[in-house]
């Protein structure tokens, strides 16, 4: 093998009758297992049969000044990621040598290299290929993305002089790899390479191709075979190409035909190249006797996949190339859909913060246009110069270039595409592939990410996707033209990439690994875990493992895995009460299992009995695991652990899953309910049957983002200077409770008034305080307590907050001591002497305004920066979203009532909706509102202009309940209307049918001003007031 390696070479299977040694590197494959399955295994496992090393694991041997050996048998060539040779066995356990070259032809292919390259040495492995290919030897090279498979066919057609034919189905790569081509090796010499297609314009090309004037000439399969009869079968187009190709081969001037992206022979054979399962042709009419060497390239093949391209291509002995495919430069994670606003946010601080070229994979052309434009909109509003383009199949051919140019040279930094994009793209600075939604198959996955990174150095890539995502590739759109044993390989490979993804603790580069037959390096740590083998070795850059070390060096596995009995009940339940012995669709079961609407065609009955039962048990959930989306984890979570059986079933227009309960499942189930039903007897908590689980994306993300609050909370308090000491510790983790929140609101009214230019008013509410404390030191004294037992720091906040002035209006807010009359005495008088007393209090108990003399905003032209969390959603096939519409009509001078009456569509809008069209133009950005005209006279079919007054007492109001209305969607506490009332007026949350109709016009006339608040604060538009006496012209005028 090498000087240096300890093996006998001669001691190989048949060439004695001494029997070789087996090498401590090798898997043997005559035990009877199955390998493959072992080698997935070996994911979780971490472990090896009988010493076998993975496949990345090599000599350090060099592969220089080497005597060529040409074997009758197939050579394999196994490098790992550094290069490093590993010898491999092929399926019957007879192991081959490396395809070895001599110093004289090695010493000349350098020579070649650099003169065309300007490299003074091969990458890993090319050296062996391009040697076998200049003998005249078929040739397999599976190697990962950025291997450098394009100089194994580019160099034999430089250093002989004869062309290389490349067949390919991305048009695109073939192109880029032209241009480059002539502008680096070609620089010199004139045009070396030449892509012959329907985009090749001169017709000359092709005659120059077919003398042999081009070194590198690039085809599609379709030009190759044209139509193909039959499937497998058919025959080249009998065509003037085909039989110059011919003549060329007789002639001596074909060196090479190479097959890149070879895995279509296989995986898309009948619905992505239906010509390439006619490439079984090249060897009859172009090699029939092997006088033109044929060269299959792919980054994507599982080892019948591999069969499937030596038996199409007929490869005679052909030396194999096998590099890992684990790209170690790349960062890959996985999140689930939280919804379009969410989700669209995090899409657009990724492709922002990313410090280089960014593609966004979509399924949809729809979704495509939708992140597209958002970016677009996103980049273009916060001033952000990176070009935005969207690709996929439905736009022209020259946008699609246009598109295609712009991201090679740098002048898109986006491009958001379909399938239909990127396959082929050699660009190596790409820095983060994102996926919005699942693709078909592992393979895909694989090819797509692939494109980042090529250049080696760190990237990231990360898939979002979604429950519906995995089930839809079952649909007849996507498997319709498949046969039988087609549409079984690929339902494996997308059962492959759901496992994939859904996995919170396998490494997800250790999965691909175990997909495409290799197992994780010995180099990689084995998981800080003990107690859970089944994490199996971790790579440390995956999320999956990052969480993994993180967690177990937080707590261990009680920090990734813990009893989810709770969580699981519901789901079960709603399974064995109101399915079984059939299935429920995912949207049914998470209805019923979150106590929402039950199904319309379910027995009442039966709907309320299994509720009854729900309901009980949703007590028992900790708050992060009420939503949606815990029991959407769940019910995956439980079919992951074999409770739950997951299934398929169709209507007309798509394919869902459905679930049912296992045996298992049914068992525990019923145990559940028998929990319940003996505490229920005993008004007892129940003690449900332990299930241990991993902790579900939807639950940590909330226990993390509940962190993230909680700790801006407390560094809040602490910057202003408060002592958390005195907060009870489970209030500062949980980052709520009535000593936290009450030393919060205090900080940030303080905080409010002196920002807002009110520092005196700040000061007085601290003399308030003052004053509380100073009572309750006294009374201390005289009571013989401690001052914090009479009353805490938090409540005497509260209190000078509130400034209760009767005893009951004291004992309310929690004061429970003598001598309360003192105190409400004290406060009366203060909140006189302070000026303190609120104009806006007596306003409102008599149902009006802040009354006369209260300053009235400014009704003028208002501009603003936008909302942060706005997403843009274009309508129909790429129009204008209707609210948009609305704008530029109103902006062009329609009133609200003609825009509401004449809609496009015929059915007329409510005129408050037309209103609500223009705020979500401010909040979308860079559209200024003219509020005289959509609030004429201060009010409006959506709202009352709100007055100076009111407008404070709705900013008190909003921070004492920590409500604020430009808060991200979907983080708690969510804004409400009512939310901020309950801080304004006594009895919000009364019965209807008790309010009197005085309460109900006090709640309506708030409620009108809250509208127009909230949907200006959302925009961070900051009001202009003006004396109630002074025309909005005059106020102009002053500016």
């Amino acid at each position: 093998c090498t000087p240096r390696c300890s093996c006998d070479v001669n001691r190989l299977p048949g060439a004695g009758p001494v029997g070789r040694e087996k090498m401590p590197f090798e898997i043997p494959d005559d035990d009877g297992w199955d390998d493959d399955v072992l080698l997935a295994a070996d994911v979780t496992t971490g472990g090896n049969r009988g010493g076998a090393a993975p496949a990345s694991v090599g000599t350090s041997s060099k592969q220089a000044d080497l005597t060529m050996t040409v074997d009758t048998r197939a050579s394999v060539e196994m490098r790992d990621a550094t290069g490093a040779g590993v010898r491999s066995g092929d399926k019957n356990g007879t192991l081959e040598e490396h395809a070895v070259v001599s110093a004289s032809l090695a010493g000349q292919l350098r020579q070649t290299l650099s003169k065309y390259y300007g490299h003074a040495d091969f990458r890993p492995g090319q050296l062996e290929v391009v040697a076998a290919t200049v003998q005249g030897r078929d040739s397999c090279v599976y190697w990962s993305t950025g291997s450098g498979k394009s100089l194994c066919y580019q160099l034999p057609a430089l250093h002989t002089g004869k062309t290389s034919l490349v067949v390919s189905p991305l048009i695109s790569l073939m192109n880029d790899q032209v241009t480059h081509m002539n502008n680096t090796a070609g620089a010199d010499e004139g045009d070396l390479a030449a892509f012959l297609g329907s985009s090749q314009t001169d017709k000359s090309v092709e005659e120059r191709a077919l003398r042999g004037d081009f070194r590198v000439v690039y085809v599609t399969p379709e030009k190759l075979v044209g139509d193909i009869d039959g499937g497998d079968g058919g025959s080249f187009r009998s065509s003037y190409f085909v039989s110059r190709l011919r003549d060329m081969a007789r002639d001596g001037k074909l060196g090479l035909v190479a097959v890149d992206e070879a895995h279509c022979l296989s995986q898309w054979g009948h619905d992505f190249r239906k010509s390439y399962r006619g490439l079984t042709l090249i060897r009859t009419q172009l090699s029939p006797n092997g006088e033109v060497p044929v060269m299959a390239l792919t980054a994507t093949a599982v080892e019948k996949v591999r069969e499937d391209i030596k038996d199409v291509l007929a490869l005679k002995r052909p030396h194999v190339a096998r590099n890992s495919c684990d790209r170690t430069n790349l960062r890959i994670l996985v999140s689930k859909k939280r919804g379009g606003a969410a989700d669209h946010l995090h899409i657009y601080e990724r492709c922002r913060d990313a410090k280089g070229s960014v593609v966004v994979y979509c399924v949809t052309k729809r979704d495509a246009e939708d992140i597209a434009t958002m970016l677009k909109n996103k980049f273009a509003t916060q001033n952000i110069a990176a070009g935005v383009e969207v690709y996929h199949a439905g736009l022209a051919m020259s946008r699609r270039d246009e598109t295609h140019k712009g991201f090679l040279t740098g002048s898109v930094k986006v491009v958001v595409a379909t399938v239909a994009f990127g396959m082929g793209i050699d660009k190596p600075d790409i820095r983060l592939v994102m996926h919005y939604g699942a693709p078909k198959t592992m393979e895909e996955y694989y090819q797509q990410v692939g494109r980042a990174g090529r250049d080696g150095l760190p990237s990231d890539v990360e898939m979002i996707y979604g429950d519906g995502d995995f089930s839809r590739y079952s649909d007849e759109f996507y498997v319709g033209k498949l046969d039988a044993a087609a549409r079984k390989t690929q339902k494996e490979s997308t059962d492959a990439l759901e496992r994939f993804s859904r996995s919170r603790e396998v490494c997800r580069r250790a999965s691909i690994l175990a997909h495409f037959g290799e197992s994780p390096p010995m180099t990689w740590s084995v998981c800080p875990d003990n107690e859970n083998t089944r994490r199996g070795r971790v790579c440390g850059t995956c999320d999956n493992c990052r969480r993994v070390v993180e967690g177990v060096n937080a707590g261990g596995g009680s920090a990734l895995r813990r009893d989810m009995s709770a969580e699981a009940a519901p789901v079960l339940l709603a399974l064995l009460l109101a399915f079984a012995p059939g299935s429920s669709s995912m949207t049914n079961l998470v209805a019923l299992a979150t106590d929402s609407k039950p199904p319309s065609w379910m027995a009442p009955e039966r709907a309320e009995g299994a509720l009854k039962h729900i309901r009980f048990a949703r007590t028992l959930l900790p708050k992060e695991s009420r939503g949606k989306e815990t029991a959407k984890d769940m019910a995956q979570q439980l079919a992951a652990e074999g409770l739950v059986a997951k299934g398929t079933a169709s209507t007309g227009y798509t394919t869902y899953e459905t679930f049912s309960l296992t045996p298992n499942g049914k068992t525990v189930a019923q145990r559940i309910m028998g929990a319940l039903s003996r505490a229920g007897q005993t008004k007892s908590k129940p003690e449900l049957p332990e299930i241990v689980l991993p902790i579900p994306e939807s639950v940590a993300r909330a226990m993390r983002e509940a962190a993230e609050i909680a700790d801006k909370k407390v560094k809040e308090l602490v910057d202003a200077g408060v002592d958390v000491g005195a907060v009870p510790q489970s209030e500062l983790d949980a980052g709520t409770g009535p000593a936290l929140d009450s030393e919060l609101r205090w900080v940030r009214m303080l905080r409010h008034y002196e920002e807002s230019g009110k520092a005196e008013r700040a000061e007085t509410y601290r003399e308030m305080l003052r004053r509380v404390l100073s009572w309750r030191d006294n009374a201390a004294s005289e009571l013989g307590m401690a001052p914090g037992a009479v009353m805490p720091s938090f409540l005497a906040k509260n209190i000078a907050y509130t400034m209760p002035i009767t005893v009951d209006g004291l004992r309310g807010a929690g004061l429970r001591v003598k001598g309360v009359e003192g105190l409400a005495a004290l406060i009366a008088q203060s909140k006189s002497e302070l000026g303190l007393e609120r104009a806006i209090a007596a306003a409102a108990a008599a149902g009006t305004g802040g009354g006369s003399g209260a300053r009235r905003m400014y009704l003028g032209m208002v501009d603003s920066p936008g909302w942060e969390f706005a997403t843009y959603k274009p309508g129909r096939k790429g129009a204008p979203p209707t609210w948009e519409v609305s704008y530029e009509r109103f902006r062009a001078g329609e009133s609200l009532e003609t825009i509401a009456i004449t809609q496009e569509s015929g059915k007329p809008l409510q005129v408050s909706s037309v209103c609500n069209h223009m705020f979500e133009a401010l909040a979308q950005g860079r559209r200024p509102l003219d509020l005289a005209r959509l609030y004429p006279g201060g009010t409006g079919p959506a709202g009352t202009v709100p007055d100076e007054r009111e407008w404070i007492r709705m900013e008190e109001a909003s921070l004492a309940a920590n409500l604020d209305p430009g808060r991200q969607p979907g983080v708690e506490p969510r804004f409400t209307m009512k939310g901020v009332l309950t801080q304004i007026i006594p009895g919000v949350d009364a019965d209807p049918n008790t309010k009197t109709a005085q309460q109900k016009a006090l709640e309506g006339f708030w409620y009108d001003r809250i509208r127009v608040w909230q949907q200006l604060r959302k925009c961070r538009v900051i009001p202009q007031w003006v004396a109630g006496d002074e025309p909005d012209s005059k106020r102009a005028r002053h500016e």
